[in-house]
């Protein structure tokens, strides 16, 4: 995950907890629990595996 200097799944919930930006981005409200690292990372190598939605963000990104 190199969207935004976000280089890790463990970058990412650091930066969660210290930016509330991201938290809008993402759609956490400011009151719910910030998921493990792991559970990001289970989903970018299993339940996305097979799925083009990260192709289709990044394509969505780069060519608005």
């Amino acid at each position: 995950m190199v969207c935004f200097l976000i280089t890790s799944e463990r970058k990412l919930v650091e930066e969660l907890r210290m930016h509330l930006a991201w938290r809008w981005f993402t759609g956490l409200g400011f009151d719910q629990e910030i998921p493990h690292h792991s559970t990001f990372s289970k989903n970018r190598h299993g339940r996305f595996q097979e799925s083009k939605l990260f192709e289709q963000l990044f394509e969505h990104i780069v060519n608005p």
